[in-house]
């Protein structure tokens, strides 16, 4: 059997399951799928604050001079602490916008091999899609 890559290494035993942890970097922006429980777990609890932090740390990486995994992970660990949040406040509402789901190899990673692009073009259309139902 062969050895998933080291960047999803920890999250998967085969390459099976390497595969089902990346679909998201295979697919086209549109295809995303939003998971309901990881929206309303981290975008929408807390009155939003997910789509707040969301529209915002997409301003920082819009801002970016260099894409390489370590930059993006710096750039967003730097928001987090900036702002008084814990990194997971942070990561979570970018893997459900990069992914559907709150589970992604290394956040760094994870938007350096979706791109510039397609990582802003995401967060952009989660934030239009998701919006909390109106009551």
């Amino acid at each position: 059997t062969r050895r998933p890559p080291s960047a999803i290494r920890p999250r998967c035993k085969t390459l099976k399951d390497g595969r089902a942890n990346v679909a998201f970097a295979l697919v086209e922006t549109e295809a995303i799928e939003y998971d309901a429980k990881a929206v309303k777990k981290n975008l929408h609890k807390n009155e939003g604050a997910g789509l707040g932090v969301l529209g915002e740390v997409r301003n920082v990486l819009a801002e970016l001079g260099d894409w390489a995994p370590e930059t993006i992970h710096g750039a967003i660990e730097h928001f987090a602490k900036e702002r008084d949040l814990g990194m997971g406040n942070v990561a979570q509402p970018l893997r459900v916008a990069i992914a559907g789901v709150a589970v992604t190899p290394p956040l760094g990673e994870t938007l350096a091999v979706v791109g510039r692009a397609a990582t802003l073009q995401r967060i952009d259309r989660c934030l239009a899609q998701c919006q909390p139902a109106e009551t």
